[in-house]
């Protein structure tokens, strides 16, 4: 289950919010071995401000998402992606 597989890493799974960013930081181990994923930014308020973007493999498992590419106000970060043959999914929510 990839819900569970993620919870394993909870505490090293986060965002940080940096003036006009958001940062995801991801357990290095995992990021740098990320063979497909996903950044799916659900707007509950309007289904065309929703964002996707491809979430690739690095080795520090830093992302930056700029919040001018959100052009709403409230998301629900949906992350999914593959890393070392296992499936991941983890919420969070961005004011």
């Amino acid at each position: 289950n990839a819900g569970e597989n993620a919870d394993v890493y909870a505490t090293q799974s986060r965002i940080q919010f940096a003036g006009d960013r958001f940062i995801l930081e991801l357990p290095p181990h995992l990021a740098t071995h990320i063979e497909q994923g996903t950044a799916y930014f659900y707007c509950p308020s309007n289904e065309k401000m929703d964002r996707k973007l491809a979430l690739k493999a690095h080795t520090e498992g830093h992302y930056t998402f700029y919040k001018s590419q959100l052009p709403g106000k409230a998301y629900v970060l949906k992350l999914s992606f593959i890393s070392l043959r296992k499936s991941y999914y983890r919420e969070f929510t961005l004011h």
